[in-house]
């Protein structure tokens, strides 16, 4: 084997791993553009998701929340048909949650999902199978 073939099969080797450096750096750059991409979309839906689970948890100890012992529950101030008439914290909290409710529907992510269920609607009529 002469020196001229030894330098060029070293020269071969080095263009392969200069070949192999580029193409690992350009697929770590593709999954890094990929992961941002990802975040953006996660963010857009961080708010919304967020509201809901916070509406959830609320509701949740709303629900089960217990007096401290020694506190008495209050008396029904009024009665209709023999059932407790609704006070006004009940109509407080059906305002409380429409608008909570309208202002989500309002928001981009409500009208992009409304944007895509109509195309899908459009798209199963035109292929005739949609109602």
């Amino acid at each position: 084997m002469s020196g001229s073939d030894l330098f060029e099969r070293i020269d071969s080797v080095e263009r392969k791993l200069e070949i192999r450096r580029d193409r690992t750096a350009r697929h770590l750059e593709e999954a890094r553009a990929d992961a941002e991409r990802s975040v953006q979309t996660g963010m857009k839906w961080a708010p919304l998701l967020a509201a809901g689970a916070l509406g959830a948890a609320a509701f949740r100890v709303g629900r089960h929340w217990r007096a401290p012992a020694g506190l008495t529950p209050q008396p029904p101030s009024e009665r209709a048909n023999g059932r407790e008439a609704a006070g006004p914290g009940a109509a407080a909290a059906v305002a409380a949650i429409g608008g909570t409710l309208i202002r989500a529907a309002f928001t981009p992510q409500a009208r992009e999902l409304w944007r895509m269920w109509q195309a899908s609607r459009d798209r199963s009529r035109r292929n005739g199978n949609g109602s």
